[in-house]
């Protein structure tokens, strides 16, 4: 499952995002046709929503990924856009930048 997405509006988007995480980090993606949703929440700080636009044609995923590990493959990044590829929610993320840039997550489990 390849998710391609807008690499500033991503990493835009996950910084405002993760101001909420746990000291984990843990960001919530919800994939969707055309769209990712990034959820966090912590009890003192509460919750953050954002959603950008993605492509992406299949069915929905909802993964738990660490954002600082996200936003570390971003600033590296070059590329105007970048391509998650997910197998499903247990195992790892490859994070690409065209073939230059190839960075590989492991996938949180976060409560449901």
């Amino acid at each position: 499952k390849k998710v391609e997405v807008d690499r500033a509006g991503l990493a835009a988007a996950l910084r405002r995002v993760i101001v909420a995480a746990d000291n984990n980090g843990a960001v919530y993606l919800d994939v969707k046709p055309g769209e990712m949703e990034m959820t966090s929440s912590s009890a003192e700080v509460g919750t953050a929503n954002e959603n950008i636009a993605a492509a992406y044609e299949g069915e929905p995923l909802r993964v738990c990924i660490n954002g600082n590990y996200v936003l570390d493959f971003l600033n590296a990044a070059s590329g105007q856009e970048v391509a998650l590829t997910l197998k499903d929610a247990k195992s790892a993320a490859m994070l690409m930048d065209g073939a230059d840039y190839i960075g590989v997550i492991m996938l949180m489990r976060g409560p449901k």
